[in-house]
């Protein structure tokens, strides 16, 4: 911008890139003016949210009933704040010898949940629209062969923000 000759011309260009960063921060920010944004569901604009996943009160219900032991426990959600990884901190901030993993992000029989002691479920949003596929049609699998039918039983169940349930189960 120093190589335009017009000192007029360049503090014009000034002020045009700065007001362009200006309704950029305000509408990332703040949703001013909210019609730039066309996708609402992608982006998050409001006041931080302060939402109980109940992630920590999981946890510690299998360790009241499983007890400090090593298990293994498969998570079929994988949800922005209800995923395998949301999981994993709050077993090492427990110090907690447990095994998490995340199912369904591939193809899965459902045989292999057998390999869990405990397993658990959220329904009706598994997962984002773009990783749902598989869990999707595993759930709809086990839905109609049932849970109970490969060795679990209902251990506990939450409520969470988003209006859906997580159900945790644990091997018979």
């Amino acid at each position: 911008l120093d190589a335009i000759p017009q000192k007029v011309i360049r503090n014009i260009l000034y002020c045009i890139i700065i007001a362009i960063g200006y309704v950029q921060f305000n509408n990332l920010s703040f949703n001013i003016p909210p019609v730039l944004i066309k996708e609402k569901s992608f982006y998050y604009n409001g006041a931080p949210l302060r939402q109980n996943w109940r992630i920590k009160e999981i946890i510690l219900s299998i360790l009241n009933n499983v007890g400090n032991k090593r298990i293994k426990i498969g998570i079929l959600p994988d949800w922005q704040y209800f995923n395998p990884n949301q999981f994993i901190l709050y077993t090492e901030l427990l110090n907690l010898p447990y095994e998490i993993e995340g199912v369904g992000s591939s193809l899965v029989n459902l045989e292999q949940i057998k390999g869990y002691d405990i397993f658990i479920i959220k329904y009706p949003r598994i997962a984002a629209d773009w990783v749902a596929f598989y869990r999707e049609k595993f759930y709809k699998e086990l839905s109609e062969l049932g849970i109970e039918k490969l060795g679990f039983k209902e251990l506990s169940e939450f409520q969470l923000p988003d209006k859906s349930k997580a159900i945790v189960y644990q091997k018979i």
